[in-house]
């Protein structure tokens, strides 16, 4: 490891030019900053295509370092459609997370940098856990859920999807890698495991869910409103 030879910016205005990186020299020398830096390192990179190969790179020179990544959306403004509901759930659990972080690496391209976003508090508002042993009402769940982001489906394949079945509720939570199937006894939740969206089946048992928002932009009148004056 050479971290003196590595070294990162301390203070605002700070400036340290590494040249002559040719091929994994890159990748190399950025990992080992990571090591030897104590706190969050944010890394820019020109495109996605960028941010991809850095993070496919650096765990074969530092594979103990935690990497975060905030997408871009990979749409134009003004484009008739939203972006991939993966894209989406990539973004908010790194947004959620960024306040807590102390150490790891966060790579982001350019164009997701200059992306404005909603305030933390916003996202922590809208974040709740479902517990096992918890009392649900099924009709306030659901329109918690909606007003979160979440989509009312009649099967869940996609983060932001959920459906109900008398005393089973399914949710694929934003930044899990498979949905989660909530059983209820009566009004208590009596299990929670997670499950494969193909074949249905079960995975694993788990005690607790976190449910953070299925979309970045609230949608509330007040919002909506703002979003017409600005």
């Amino acid at each position: 490891m050479l971290c003196p030879s590595t070294p990162l910016p301390s203070v605002s205005g700070d400036r340290y030019v590494w040249t002559r990186l040719y091929g994994a020299g890159k990748p190399l020398i950025l990992a080992e900053a990571v090591q030897c830096h104590s706190g969050l390192v944010v890394v820019v990179v020109g495109d996605t295509n960028m941010a991809l190969q850095f993070s496919e790179e650096i765990p074969f020179f530092a594979s103990d370092i935690t990497q975060y990544h905030l997408p871009d959306w990979e749409i134009l403004p003004y484009d008739q459609f939203s972006p991939y509901q993966d894209i989406i759930s990539d973004r908010i659990s790194t947004l959620s997370r960024l306040p807590s972080l102390q150490r790891g690496l966060l790579i982001v391209s350019v164009a997701a940098l200059m992306h404005r976003i909603v305030p933390r508090q916003w996202i922590a508002g809208q974040t709740f856990d479902l517990k096992v042993g918890d009392t649900v009402d099924r009709n306030k769940l659901q329109t918690q859920l909606i007003e979160a982001g979440y989509r009312h489906v009649s099967q869940v394949m996609d983060h932001g999807d959920f459906a109900i079945r008398g005393s089973i509720i399914d949710i694929f939570a934003m930044g899990a890698s498979n949905p989660f199937r909530i059983d209820l006894f009566d009004t208590e939740i009596e299990t929670l495991r997670v499950f494969d969206p193909e074949s249905q089946r079960s995975i694993e048992n788990v005690a607790s869910l976190n449910l953070m928002p299925a979309r970045e932009t609230p949608l509330t009148p007040d919002a909506i409103a703002r979003f017409k004056r600005n």
